[in-house]
């Protein structure tokens, strides 16, 4: 345990440090950081072994249901409306036509079988919302023609329909059958129930003044923002749907304390 709290905070450090020092490159700072994780890794410098799976998921999940809460608490929908059914379109129909694209690729140029060219398209045909959130953010990019609001609605809504392509992908190949409308409208109308009643609970709760401390205000956030992610998930919604709706109805709120909101997400964000 000594080993990792050592490990953990040394790469903690060593991110904030280069932080300031990435700002003045043209270079994706997500690029940097994954050269870094490649340095530690079993083939890296230090080669440090690592096996534990399951670990990394949990790890990974958490960390992104801050990022699509905090990507959907910035979001601004008055801005973002204009753009609302292209950015539908894209992270329906563009990951479909991304992940049918990738296999044919797949298929015709590593001669893999059409189930698990399918399934690599599936894997990699949403856009990653980390990624976009990052790199719009930092860099206060302001496109034209509202392009990074549509950029930022289509990476934060579309993995229901990469999750529901790749479980039907793995179906598949283990021989199961599914009915993929189904799932995919299971997956959408769970989350979008949750993640608007979430968001609007909240900010019901916030209005009352109910929550003596601006301590407890961010505390309360972070419970919102677990519960929003777990309740659809556990009646196999897409919880990171819901946590990104979640936050664009408690962001778009008129809230007397929002302004240590903002803080406290952008501190979950770095």
């Amino acid at each position: 345990m000594n080993e990792s709290l050592l490990l953990l905070g040394c790469v903690i450090l060593i991110c904030i440090l280069l932080n300031r020092f990435l700002e003045r490159i043209p270079v994706p700072s997500l690029l940097i950081f994954i050269g870094l994780g490649m340095i530690f890794g079993e083939n890296g410098v230090f080669k440090i072994p690592f096996n534990d799976y399951e670990a990394v998921s949990a790890i990974c999940s958490i960390c992104l249901i801050f990022i699509m809460f905090y990507g959907g608490f910035e979001t601004n929908i008055k801005v973002a409306r204009p753009v609302l059914l292209p950015s539908v379109l894209l992270s329906t129909l563009g990951v479909a036509g991304t992940a049918l694209g990738v296999a044919i690729f797949a298929h015709l140029v590593f001669s893999l079988p059409w189930l698990e060219s399918f399934l690599i398209g599936s894997v990699i045909s949403s856009t990653d919302a980390a990624s976009v959130f990052n790199i719009l953010r930092s860099k206060n990019l302001a496109l034209n023609y509202h392009t990074d609001s549509l950029l930022e609605l289509e990476s934060g809504s579309n993995d229901p329909m990469s999750y529901m392509l790749t479980t039907a992908a793995i179906a598949l190949l283990s021989g199961e059958a599914v009915h993929i409308p189904l799932l995919l409208a299971e997956q959408l109308i769970i989350a979008v129930l949750c993640g608007i009643s979430m968001g609007w609970l909240a900010v019901k709760l916030l209005h009352r003044q109910l929550l003596p401390t601006q301590q407890s205000h961010t505390i309360f956030l972070l419970a919102v923002m677990v519960l929003s992610y777990t309740i659809p998930a556990y009646f196999n919604g897409n919880g990171y749907l819901s946590v990104y709706l979640c936050g664009i109805w408690i962001g778009n709120a008129n809230l007397s304390h929002k302004k240590y909101l903002i803080h406290f997400s952008m501190c979950l964000l770095m």
